[in-house]
Protein backbone atom coordinates (compact mmCIF):
# COMPACT_ATOMS: atom_id res chain seq x y z
CA UNK A 1 0.00 0.00 0.00
CA UNK A 2 2.91 2.36 0.68
CA UNK A 3 4.30 1.79 -2.83
CA UNK A 4 0.84 2.34 -4.29
CA UNK A 5 0.62 5.60 -2.37
CA UNK A 6 4.04 6.72 -3.64
CA UNK A 7 3.00 6.04 -7.24
CA UNK A 8 -0.25 7.95 -6.81
CA UNK A 9 1.46 10.89 -5.09
CA UNK A 10 4.13 10.99 -7.81
CA UNK A 11 1.44 11.08 -10.49
CA UNK A 12 -0.43 13.82 -8.63
CA UNK A 13 2.73 15.91 -8.35
CA UNK A 14 3.41 15.42 -12.06
CA UNK A 15 -0.09 16.68 -12.85
CA UNK A 16 0.32 19.62 -10.49
CA UNK A 17 3.67 20.59 -11.99
CA UNK A 18 2.61 19.92 -15.57
CA UNK A 19 4.96 16.94 -15.97
CA UNK A 20 2.41 14.19 -16.60
CA UNK A 21 3.01 13.73 -20.31
CA UNK A 22 5.31 14.37 -23.22
CA UNK A 23 8.49 16.27 -22.45
CA UNK A 24 7.37 16.73 -18.88
CA UNK A 25 8.06 13.07 -18.15
CA UNK A 26 11.65 13.58 -19.26
CA UNK A 27 12.03 16.31 -16.66
CA UNK A 28 10.31 14.12 -14.05
CA UNK A 29 12.81 11.27 -14.54
CA UNK A 30 11.72 9.00 -17.40
CA UNK A 31 14.26 6.37 -18.45
CA UNK A 32 15.87 7.37 -21.75
CA UNK A 33 18.95 5.27 -22.65
CA UNK A 34 20.98 8.12 -24.13
CA UNK A 35 20.42 10.24 -21.01
CA UNK A 36 21.29 7.36 -18.68
CA UNK A 37 24.48 6.79 -20.69
CA UNK A 38 25.40 10.45 -20.10
CA UNK A 39 25.39 9.85 -16.36
CA UNK A 40 21.74 10.31 -15.38
CA UNK A 41 21.62 6.82 -13.87
CA UNK A 42 18.84 7.71 -11.41
CA UNK A 43 16.39 7.48 -14.29
CA UNK A 44 16.64 3.69 -14.01
CA UNK A 45 14.90 4.04 -10.63
CA UNK A 46 12.68 7.13 -10.94
CA UNK A 47 11.01 5.72 -14.07
CA UNK A 48 9.52 2.96 -11.91
CA UNK A 49 7.32 5.52 -10.13
CA UNK A 50 6.12 7.54 -13.16
CA UNK A 51 3.08 6.93 -15.36
CA UNK A 52 1.82 8.38 -18.63
CA UNK A 53 -1.82 8.72 -17.66
CA UNK A 54 -4.60 7.65 -15.32
CA UNK A 55 -5.25 4.35 -17.16
CA UNK A 56 -1.55 3.48 -17.10
CA UNK A 57 -1.42 4.19 -13.36
CA UNK A 58 -4.65 2.29 -12.70
CA UNK A 59 -3.57 -0.87 -14.52
CA UNK A 60 -0.18 -0.99 -12.81
CA UNK A 61 -1.74 -0.19 -9.44
CA UNK A 62 -4.19 -3.06 -9.84
CA UNK A 63 -1.39 -5.47 -10.74
CA UNK A 64 0.69 -4.28 -7.80
CA UNK A 65 -2.26 -4.59 -5.43
CA UNK A 66 -2.90 -8.20 -6.52
CA UNK A 67 0.60 -9.62 -6.90
CA UNK A 68 2.40 -7.34 -4.47
CA UNK A 69 -0.25 -8.31 -1.95
CA UNK A 70 0.16 -12.07 -2.33
CA UNK A 71 3.96 -11.80 -2.29
CA UNK A 72 3.82 -9.63 0.83
CA UNK A 73 1.48 -12.08 2.51
CA UNK A 74 3.72 -15.04 1.64
CA UNK A 75 7.16 -13.53 2.25
CA UNK A 76 6.65 -10.47 4.43
CA UNK A 77 6.72 -6.73 3.84
CA UNK A 78 10.50 -6.25 3.91
CA UNK A 79 11.13 -8.96 1.33
CA UNK A 80 8.29 -7.75 -0.85
CA UNK A 81 9.68 -4.20 -0.96
CA UNK A 82 13.20 -5.48 -1.65
CA UNK A 83 11.98 -7.76 -4.42
CA UNK A 84 9.89 -4.96 -5.93
CA UNK A 85 12.83 -2.56 -6.08
CA UNK A 86 15.35 -5.14 -7.30
CA UNK A 87 13.12 -6.62 -10.02
CA UNK A 88 12.05 -3.12 -11.06
CA UNK A 89 15.68 -2.07 -11.37
CA UNK A 90 16.43 -5.20 -13.41
CA UNK A 91 13.48 -4.39 -15.68
CA UNK A 92 14.83 -0.87 -16.25
CA UNK A 93 18.30 -2.27 -16.93
CA UNK A 94 17.01 -4.69 -19.58
CA UNK A 95 14.95 -1.92 -21.21
CA UNK A 96 18.01 0.33 -21.17
CA UNK A 97 20.34 -2.34 -22.52
CA UNK A 98 18.22 -3.51 -25.46
CA UNK A 99 15.68 -0.75 -26.11
CA UNK A 100 15.77 2.14 -28.58
CA UNK A 101 18.34 4.70 -27.38
CA UNK A 102 16.12 7.79 -27.66
CA UNK A 103 12.74 6.40 -26.54
CA UNK A 104 11.47 7.26 -23.06
CA UNK A 105 10.15 4.52 -20.78
CA UNK A 106 8.12 4.90 -17.57
CA UNK A 107 5.90 2.78 -15.40
CA UNK A 108 5.79 0.26 -12.59
CA UNK A 109 4.91 -2.63 -14.90
CA UNK A 110 8.43 -4.09 -14.90
CA UNK A 111 8.34 -4.35 -11.10
CA UNK A 112 4.77 -5.68 -11.23
CA UNK A 113 5.92 -8.40 -13.62
CA UNK A 114 8.68 -9.02 -11.10
CA UNK A 115 6.05 -9.66 -8.42
CA UNK A 116 4.25 -12.00 -10.80
CA UNK A 117 7.51 -13.86 -11.40
CA UNK A 118 8.13 -14.20 -7.65
CA UNK A 119 4.60 -15.51 -7.17
CA UNK A 120 5.08 -18.02 -10.00
CA UNK A 121 8.34 -19.27 -8.49
CA UNK A 122 6.83 -19.44 -5.00
CA UNK A 123 4.08 -21.74 -6.28
CA UNK A 124 6.40 -23.78 -8.49
CA UNK A 125 8.30 -24.77 -5.36
CA UNK A 126 5.01 -25.98 -3.86
CA UNK A 127 3.52 -27.59 -6.96
CA UNK A 128 2.81 -30.83 -5.07
CA UNK A 129 -0.16 -28.93 -3.60
CA UNK A 130 -3.31 -28.60 -5.70
CA UNK A 131 -3.72 -24.89 -4.89
CA UNK A 132 -0.13 -24.16 -5.90
CA UNK A 133 -0.57 -25.98 -9.21
CA UNK A 134 -3.70 -23.93 -9.88
CA UNK A 135 -1.79 -20.73 -9.07
CA UNK A 136 1.00 -21.75 -11.48
CA UNK A 137 -1.53 -22.27 -14.29
CA UNK A 138 -3.19 -18.93 -13.51
CA UNK A 139 0.16 -17.10 -13.45
CA UNK A 140 1.29 -18.67 -16.74
CA UNK A 141 -2.02 -17.72 -18.38
CA UNK A 142 -1.67 -14.11 -17.22
CA UNK A 143 1.93 -13.96 -18.41
CA UNK A 144 0.94 -15.27 -21.84
CA UNK A 145 -1.99 -12.86 -22.18
CA UNK A 146 0.11 -9.87 -21.14
CA UNK A 147 3.02 -10.73 -23.42
CA UNK A 148 0.73 -11.20 -26.42
CA UNK A 149 -1.04 -7.94 -25.58
CA UNK A 150 2.31 -6.17 -25.23
CA UNK A 151 3.49 -7.42 -28.61
CA UNK A 152 0.28 -6.36 -30.36
CA UNK A 153 -0.07 -2.87 -28.87
CA UNK A 154 2.52 -0.21 -29.73
CA UNK A 155 4.17 1.79 -27.00
CA UNK A 156 4.41 -1.01 -24.43
CA UNK A 157 7.87 -1.73 -23.01
CA UNK A 158 7.97 -5.52 -23.40
CA UNK A 159 11.68 -5.58 -22.63
CA UNK A 160 10.99 -4.23 -19.15
CA UNK A 161 8.20 -6.77 -18.68
CA UNK A 162 10.43 -9.69 -19.63
CA UNK A 163 13.33 -8.36 -17.59
CA UNK A 164 11.17 -7.95 -14.49
CA UNK A 165 9.54 -11.34 -14.96
CA UNK A 166 12.84 -13.22 -15.36
CA UNK A 167 14.35 -11.40 -12.39
CA UNK A 168 11.26 -12.20 -10.32
CA UNK A 169 11.36 -15.91 -11.14
CA UNK A 170 15.09 -16.07 -10.39
CA UNK A 171 14.61 -14.22 -7.11
CA UNK A 172 11.61 -16.32 -6.12
CA UNK A 173 13.49 -19.57 -6.73
CA UNK A 174 16.60 -18.35 -4.96
CA UNK A 175 15.33 -16.69 -1.79
CA UNK A 176 13.74 -19.77 -0.29
CA UNK A 177 15.41 -22.73 1.32
CA UNK A 178 16.09 -24.19 4.71
CA UNK A 179 15.48 -21.64 7.44
CA UNK A 180 19.09 -21.39 8.60
CA UNK A 181 20.41 -20.56 5.13
CA UNK A 182 17.46 -18.48 3.95
CA UNK A 183 18.82 -15.04 4.82
CA UNK A 184 22.20 -15.75 3.21
CA UNK A 185 20.55 -17.20 0.11
CA UNK A 186 18.27 -14.17 -0.26
CA UNK A 187 21.18 -11.73 0.10
CA UNK A 188 23.27 -13.60 -2.48
CA UNK A 189 20.41 -13.75 -5.00
CA UNK A 190 19.53 -10.06 -4.59
CA UNK A 191 23.18 -9.05 -4.92
CA UNK A 192 23.63 -11.23 -8.02
CA UNK A 193 20.59 -9.69 -9.71
CA UNK A 194 21.73 -6.15 -8.96
CA UNK A 195 25.29 -6.87 -10.15
CA UNK A 196 23.94 -8.44 -13.34
CA UNK A 197 21.71 -5.43 -13.97
CA UNK A 198 24.58 -3.00 -13.36
CA UNK A 199 26.75 -5.01 -15.77
CA UNK A 200 24.05 -4.71 -18.46
CA UNK A 201 23.86 -0.97 -17.88
CA UNK A 202 27.64 -0.59 -18.10
CA UNK A 203 27.78 -2.66 -21.29
CA UNK A 204 25.11 -0.59 -23.06
CA UNK A 205 26.43 2.73 -21.74
CA UNK A 206 29.82 1.98 -23.26
CA UNK A 207 28.24 1.68 -26.71
CA UNK A 208 26.09 4.84 -26.59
Amino acid sequence: MAILAINVVAFGLDLLLGLAGGRGLLEAGAMVPVLVARGEWWRLITAMFLHVGVLHLALNSFGLYIFGGVVEQALGSARMVTLYLVTGFCASAVSFAFGPPAVAAVGASGAVFGMLGVWLAYNLRRRSLAMARANVQWALMLIGINLVFGLSVPGIDNLAHVGGLVAGVAAGLGIEGRRGARAVSAAVVMAALVVGAVALVAWRAASL
